[in-house]
């Protein structure tokens, strides 16, 4: 069992917090947890917190990453940065003109191209669909 996986088995979920373990960690150690439960769509959040934030349960996510998988490579999760989501806004505008008013995002994903939408086309609606469940 790697250092890893070791201290992925001694985090808590509590909610939508993983917490991580109350032993000392390295900063190696750390470094090597954060960018794992980021992966997953985790956010640090210390002070009372002191946790890793999800939108919604990560037990699902988080046993599979336990278990040595790789949840964000095996459902292809990109997620686009809002400088280019924004930039694709800006490439659509005229195209969004001439559509009907509602906009299929069939991929969102984090949802990063619906706020662009949102963002550049506020009275447009976004029908938005996403095949992992822990990111609705």
């Amino acid at each position: 069992m790697t250092t890893l996986q070791q201290n992925l088995n001694d985090c808590k979920i509590d909610g939508h917090l993983i917490r991580p373990p109350e032993k000392q960690l390295t900063p190696s150690e750390y470094a090597d947890l954060k960018k794992a439960l980021t992966s997953i769509g985790g956010k640090w959040k210390s002070g009372k917190t002191f946790g890793f934030e999800f939108k919604a349960d990560p037990a699902p996510l988080f046993e599979k990453l336990r278990n040595g998988g790789n949840p964000k490579k095996d459902f292809q999760l990109f997620e686009t940065p809002d400088h280019t989501a924004d930039w694709i806004m800006e490439q659509i505008e005229g195209y969004v003109a001439r559509i009907p008013s509602t906009i299929l995002e069939p991929s969102a994903g984090t949802g990063q191209l619906v706020k662009a939408i949102h963002r550049k086309f506020p009275n447009r609606n976004v029908l938005a669909m996403e095949i992992q469940p822990e990111l609705h």
